[in-house]
């Protein structure tokens, strides 16, 4: 009984020795000479695992001294690669950084056994391992060396292409992706340990893009050959209305190609067509195919760059001037006698001019005698224009035909009216009116007045419709 119970006492020491016994580690885990780093494995169930996860803790500690030049998400990459093929990166910081990583050696490992109590007088075996990886300074100043050419090498390429990419027109394009080139070596120009030449060769570069990225900026220009156009109402514009985008280099204007424009379009001014992308010669234009107003306005383009770009937007403002010209000549009659001042023709004077009008006073069309308006065709009335550069013709006679006295001091008139309006443009008579009016007095010539402005606001409201196509006259 005694033997037994000593025997269980010698086990329990044992296996309590064994739990708490560890092997001294070696000198370089704790005081590591300069150029070594230790690598640390989380404790692991197998030795094999503990001893690849201590060479990846030693690969990472190297990565971070190389100047923590690539993220996160790269890292983990790195460390758990064994094949240079792994890393087909456009990045050359992570190419030199993975090229690094794979050539160094583990030189040793130190791996600790731990011994832990899974159960009633059962053990369970764990691991810890320590590998000692060196990567001294000659390694280090490779590894830069390697990298300042390989990333100017890259980028001057990059840059290269990017300039020929805007010569070529597609300016925008470029400067976006010139804009996203300084990250390729700024890091780079933060690293310890750069030799003056290094640093030199990469501050160059630096300033060669920005210079390049300076020219493009401070010299995009949007250009209008002609900016004052004349309008007709209802006519269209021959020529389209038309700005071309350029990029000044030196002596040579490259088009901007593919820049989207918005025209800031008028629909109660013109009917119009507009195209709202730079074609390959750096233009885009506004067709306008009908003039709705006669009245003077203006109409801008302006470019959408990126925000990215923070660009001041280029803009043109283009003036329509009207250049409708019309003749207005009314004969009126009260009493047989010809009014020297008439009315009607004073109002429709007043009526085109608000509307901008230019009223032209042509002397061919002042003899009308010789053909009644009632009876005049449009071959009359060209007949009568011969050389004359008029839009459009107004023509008419107003006679008060009767009058009546119905009791002292009241006199009743009757007006009629018969105006014909011409486009000249078309050759068409486009408009005529007969209308009759009755107006009221205390003489016959003071009705015979009443019922002529009466008659003379319903045509003139007719007439500029007819023209316009409004709804009203202001």
């Amino acid at each position: 009984m005694k033997t037994g119970f000593h025997s269980i006492v010698i086990s329990f020491f044992v296996f309590w020795h064994c739990l708490m016994a560890t092997e001294q580690p070696p000198s370089w885990v704790k005081n590591p000479l300069p150029g070594i780093y230790v690598g640390v494995s989380r404790i692991m169930d197998s030795e094999q695992e503990a001893r690849n996860d201590a060479v990846k803790d030693a690969k990472r500690q190297i990565i971070a001294n190389l100047g923590g030049l690539v993220e996160t998400e790269f890292v983990d990459r790195l460390v758990e690669s064994s094949e240079e093929g792994n890393f087909a990166y456009t990045d050359s910081k992570v190419k030199i950084i993975a090229k690094t990583i794979l050539a160094i050696e583990t030189q040793d490992f130190f791996v600790k056994e731990i011994v832990e109590k899974s159960g009633f007088m059962q053990k369970e075996t764990k691991y810890q391992a320590f590998a000692k990886v060196h990567f001294s300074k000659s390694n280090h100043d490779q590894f830069l060396s390697e990298l300042v050419a390989e990333t100017n090498e890259t980028t001057a390429q990059k840059f290269q292409e990017l300039r020929e990419i805007a010569e070529s027109g597609q300016v925008i394009y470029a400067l976006s992706e010139l804009e996203k080139l300084p990250k390729e070596y700024q890091k780079v120009l933060t690293l310890t340990g750069l030799s003056p030449t290094q640093l030199s060769r990469l501050k160059q570069l630096d300033q060669r893009i920005a210079l390049f990225i300076g020219n493009i900026r401070n010299n995009l220009y949007m250009d209008a050959g002609q900016q004052k156009y004349l309008t007709k109402i209802n006519r269209k514009i021959d020529a389209p209305v038309t700005i071309t985008l350029f990029w000044q280099n030196m002596d040579r204007q490259i088009p901007l190609q593919g820049i989207p424009v918005r025209w800031e379009e008028k629909p109660e001014m013109m009917v119009a067509n507009a195209i709202s992308m730079t074609n390959e010669t750096g233009q885009a234009m506004c067709r306008i195919n009908k003039i709705l107003s006669p009245k003077h306005f203006y109409l801008q383009v302006t470019t959408n760059f990126p925000d990215s770009l923070n660009l001041q937007p280029l803009k043109q403002r283009f003036l329509f001037i009207p250049d409708n010209k019309i003749s207005i000549h009314i004969s009126e009659k009260i009493n047989r006698d010809t009014e020297q001042d008439p009315f009607l023709e004073n109002l429709l004077i007043q009526k085109f001019s608000e509307k901008e009008f230019k009223i032209i006073d042509n002397q061919l069309i002042s003899d009308i005698k010789k053909v009644p308006v009632p009876n005049m065709t449009a071959a009359d009335f060209q007949q009568l224009l011969m050389d004359s550069d008029m839009d459009f013709i107004i023509l008419g006679t107003v006679t008060i035909d009767r009058t009546n006295e119905y009791m002292e001091d009241m006199h009743f008139a009757w007006a009629k009216a018969v105006v014909k309006l011409y486009d000249v443009s078309n050759n068409q008579i486009i408009a005529s009116i007969i209308h009759e009016a009755k107006g009221a007095g205390n003489s016959d010539r003071a009705a015979g007045v009443k019922a002529i402005q009466k008659a003379g606001g319903e045509i003139s409201q007719q007439l500029i419709n007819q023209i316009l196509n409004e709804g009203n006259i202001d």
